[in-house]
């Protein structure tokens, strides 16, 4: 449009950018989890990879990861399933959290020891058109409609001591009973 001024093409042009980068963020993380089947953050699609040892500054697939964090996760498809998100009892001096967001950033499912507690629980997440059955055992609060058909689930469970080999085995066995 030639009647904007060049600090109004500029300002556009910034909104633009800042409202696209998240999406080319999460069809990045998409690809990488989903399609890059020799890299190590692959999983494919509809899984978790149960993830028992702390990053480093190496990893380049995720924004900033925390040294003294378990990250898990993956990437999930609500089309034609519904997917059912399952932790067991967590020790009650131990930050752990679940979180799944839409491709916007749009974090719609909070699970964990800030927010539901450390007691076993289970959810079912369903997609934004899924007209399917419920399964037995949901109801309520535990039956929970994602925003898009495409969500990130991410997982993370401190470590309260990274150089000790028993902390390591407990958090990753913790890490691994959240399905």
């Amino acid at each position: 449009d030639s009647s904007l001024s060049p600090s109004e093409v500029k300002h556009r042009a910034n909104e633009a950018f800042f409202c696209g980068m998240q999406q080319v963020g999460f069809y990045e993380l998409r690809h990488v989890f989903t399609r890059m089947e020799q890299a190590p953050a692959y999983r494919g699609i509809n899984r978790v990879k149960a993830n028992t040892r702390l990053f480093s500054a190496m990893e380049r697939f995720a924004t900033t990861p925390n040294a003294s964090t378990l990250y898990s996760g993956g990437l999930f498809d609500l089309r034609s399933e519904a997917i059912v998100v399952l932790t067991p009892r967590m020790p009650n001096d131990r930050y752990w959290s679940v979180q799944a967001a839409d491709h916007y950033a749009r974090y719609f499912f909070f699970v964990g020891s800030p927010f539901t507690g450390n007691e076993p629980q289970q959810y079912l997440i369903i997609g934004p058109d899924w007209k399917g059955r419920l399964p037995p055992g949901f109801k309520g609060p535990q039956i929970v409609r994602a925003t898009s058909n495409a969500v990130m689930i991410t997982l993370r469970l401190a470590v309260l001591d990274a150089r000790s080999e028993h902390e390591m085995a407990v958090a990753g066995s913790l890490v691994k009973g959240i399905t």
